[in-house]
């Protein structure tokens, strides 16, 4: 490939799946864009099931998203878009994709209990005093934060209350990302059914149907997500750049080798890299801050809603995968741990099983963009 991109495509043939499963259904596309690389998983509908139609990866020698730039997805993502999307037998030309948390606003906010009908007026007045700059710079909406009960009647909202308040959460994304997603997506041949923030795609592909509080915390090649989530509704969302890459730098370092040399090291040795050669701790030095973003998160979850404790951190992204990182986040934490499965309620071939295991981690986003076809849609846009 051009630009420097080298790509390994891995994917199931649509002649496996499609000829198993059938054609006379519903298809959805989720395209994940990474930092290092295009995640596409095909899901399809056939009465109440859903199955795995196909998926393909590629990965990518240089990064296609960039953390801290007005530029946050690369111009060359196109070509890799592209040839992933082929790989997949895609044969739509509408997905859905997500833009990273780090690149949009999430925050809660708290507005009096209200009737239905004046929620957007509300919100419209609320809005700037969250949002940083002009509202017409950005794409923004809004989701209420309920506790699943019934309606006391047709047109007042249930909510997560404190003092007769109800929480909504508030979500932007400025006008010129979105604009860049839409631009290097329809280079591809592709037009961007829905665009929304991963956040929201993690939560709907681990813990949606798990109503107990979660955090999730997805170890990805640049930064780490956390997201608490409780009654299938994101509650808040943090972003550090801190995750796979930065635990391979400092192997890298530590022990005077090259990045591909460290990289193998930390996938063999996961938590215990470079003890066998006298070395310290050096992952869990890397992990130390990523453990205290989790603590203040959680302390926050307590603080702003009341009520809600966390139960479960479930793990997911490249870094989850790391040997012994579930013991130490359980440890560190001291709350339940597990690896998040995006396929659990996904039907596909039991011979691929081993797939699943080995890149389920690496396609939950993906997953969850794929499933938005499939869902009642819950915020309100503008």
């Amino acid at each position: 490939m051009s630009n420097g991109q080298s790509s390994i495509f891995q994917g199931l043939k649509d002649s496996v799946l499609g000829g198993l499963f059938g054609s006379n259904s519903n298809v959805s596309v989720g395209v994940d864009v990474g930092s290092a690389g295009i995640k596409v998983v095909v899901l399809e509908r056939v009465g109440d099931a859903i199955r795995l139609k196909n998926y393909a990866i590629a990965k990518s020698k240089d990064d296609i998203i960039k953390p801290g730039t007005s530029g946050v997805i690369g111009e060359i993502a196109s070509e890799l878009i592209e040839k992933t999307i082929e790989e997949a037998e895609v044969s739509k030309s509408s997905v859905y994709a997500a833009v990273p948390s780090f690149s949009s606003l999430i925050t809660a906010i708290e507005i009096p209990r209200t009737a239905k009908k004046d929620i957007d007026e509300i919100i419209q007045n609320e809005a700037p005093k969250y949002i940083p700059v002009q509202l017409s710079d950005v794409v923004y909406g809004w989701q209420l934060i309920d506790e699943g009960g019934e309606e006391d009647d047709e047109n007042v909202i249930p909510g997560v209350s404190r003092d007769g308040k109800i929480h909504i959460l508030l979500v932007a994304i400025m006008r010129e990302i979105s604009s860049q997603y839409e631009a290097v997506f329809s280079a591809a041949g592709l037009k961007i059914e829905s665009l929304e923030i991963d956040a929201f795609s993690l939560a709907r592909a681990l813990v949606e149907s798990n109503r107990k509080p979660h955090l999730i915390l997805d170890i990805g090649h640049k930064v780490c997500n956390i997201v608490a989530v409780s009654n299938g509704n994101v509650l808040l969302n943090r972003t550090i750049d801190i995750a796979g890459d930065r635990i391979t730098k400092t192997i890298a370092r530590s022990l005077g080798v090259d990045s591909q040399r460290a990289e193998q090291i930390k996938h063999k040795e996961g938590m215990n890299a470079g003890k066998s050669k006298g070395g310290t701790d050096m992952v869990s030095q890397v992990m130390d801050t990523v453990i205290e973003e989790v603590k203040k998160t959680n302390r926050a979850i307590g603080k702003t809603y009341e009520g809600i404790e966390i139960s479960e951190i479930v793990l997911t992204g490249g870094g989850s995968k790391l040997v012994g990182m579930v013991e130490y986040i359980e440890k560190e934490i001291g709350l339940e741990t597990r690896i998040g499965d995006p396929f659990a309620m996904i039907n596909y071939p039991e011979s691929i099983q081993p797939v699943i295991n080995e890149h389920g981690s690496e396609l939950v986003i993906a997953v969850g963009l794929a499933l938005n076809a499939f869902e009642d849609r819950k915020n309100k846009k503008r």
